[in-house]
């Protein structure tokens, strides 16, 4: 695609996008970006911290219904009490009553939330997950961990959203970062990335990035956001090449996660004992592998 066309495709993106928050008193910083098969599958937000804590927040995630809420940032800036690992099971924000329950994992938290708008006396089931592993001011070195986890999220939003909901374009993925919104423009990028190399499909970093910034007015991304981004790429491209190769000499059914999986963890293993072990043995592999793999688990 190029820039002329993807200007042309941003502003009808944008008319349709206006016309479904105009009744919403948010301003423009709330973008919708398209899947790869999926219209309007996210809603990145860009605002100040404190903006997260008023009502007006809730009422954008209840008229675009969404069900799936994604924080990237180590969450030193937004201090919501819903977030906070205490006691308190309820919270009242504005016409919204949350309750919460929490799962904390390695590398990640899941709340899982019950949302009643008052005024409405309705309900709704929504998922807030929180990534911890992507350093507040730095783009991180390995990626497996972050491929996995947006696996997750993946499996959670096929999982809550409907048909109807695929085809009104609502029920996006929302996601919010207080002081990093590049890493959403990223995060974008390689779910269409991925899902154009599951569904074997051309692959071009470069447009997809140009696609995505122009949907969200996004001006630029730095050379190591978009390093990152390819190292993404060029990881899947590489598990997809070793399930290749394992189909060939051996029809037993691979699972995805194993099959992404495995060439990432020896990818970065390769690059973490050049750096570190240069005199270590081909034996070290296979022991990093079964530690990275129960650390994934």
């Amino acid at each position: 695609m190029n820039s002329k066309s993807a200007i042309l495709q941003n502003n009808s993106r944008r008319s349709s996008y206006d016309s479904v928050i105009k009744n919403i008193k948010l301003d423009t910083s709330a973008s919708f970006v398209d899947g790869n098969n999926i219209p309007k599958k996210f809603m990145v937000i860009k605002k100040p911290a404190s903006d997260f804590l008023y009502p007006n927040f809730w009422e954008l995630i209840w008229k675009t219904d969404s069900r799936v809420i994604v924080r990237f940032d180590k969450g030193h800036y937004i201090r919501q009490k819903w977030l906070n690992s205490d006691s308190t099971l309820a919270y009242t924000v504005g016409q919204f009553t949350l309750w919460k329950k929490t799962i904390t994992d390695k590398y990640y938290t899941q709340i899982t939330l019950t949302v009643k708008n008052n005024k409405e006396n309705k309900s709704r089931k929504i998922t807030h997950y929180q990534y911890h592993e992507f350093p507040d001011q730095q783009t991180p070195f390995y990626s497996a961990q972050l491929i996995s986890f947006w696996k997750i999220v993946n499996k959670k939003y096929e999982g809550t959203i409907s048909s109807e909901q695929k085809e009104s374009e609502m029920c996006p993925i929302v996601m919010y970062s207080a002081t990093r919104f590049e890493r959403l423009v990223s995060i974008c990028a390689i779910d269409i990335c991925l899902d154009q190399l599951t569904e074997e499909q051309p692959v071009s970093v470069s447009n997809t990035i140009l696609d995505v910034k122009y949907q969200v007015s996004f001006e630029s991304i730095s050379t190591e956001k978009q390093a990152f981004i390819d190292k993404t790429v060029q990881h899947i491209k590489g598990a997809f090449l070793w399930k290749k190769e394992q189909d060939d000499s051996d029809p037993s059914n691979v699972s995805f996660r194993d099959r992404v999986r495995k060439p990432l963890v020896d990818a970065q293993f390769i690059l973490y004992r050049k750096s570190h072990y240069p005199n270590s043995n081909g034996r070290d592999l296979e022991i990093f592998r079964l530690r990275k793999y129960s650390a994934i688990d």
